[in-house]
């Protein structure tokens, strides 16, 4: 992700209310924003923590390798959407992303 990127997601997450998690090429969190405190809550337990990797991760991995977007309601009942991200061309990295 390009140097900077962390105060445009606050400002985009701000004025869309959503929350919206960058993961870099490699599937590294690059940066979080409103990330909504049941999200947090289920990921600080072992089992929510898998079950979140296996939708959510799922899907950023799906549109990272497809080139496109998913729209999908997570294990927790939370509408959610997952986005490739590319800059000049190439792949950078994924977007997660929801209402808050």
């Amino acid at each position: 992700m390009p140097k900077g990127w962390g105060p445009v997601q606050e400002s985009l997450a701000r004025i869309a209310g959503l929350s919206l998690l960058t993961f870099d090429a490699a599937g590294r969190e690059f940066a979080a924003t409103g990330v909504p405190e049941l999200c947090r809550l289920i990921g600080s337990d072992p089992e929510g923590e898998r079950r979140c990797a296996s939708w959510c991760g799922r899907h950023r991995e799906l549109a990272a390798s497809e080139n496109r977007a998913f729209f999908y309601r997570c294990h927790a009942g939370l509408q959610c959407f997952a986005a490739p991200v590319r800059i000049a061309g190439r792949a950078a990295g994924s977007l997660l992303g929801g209402r808050t």
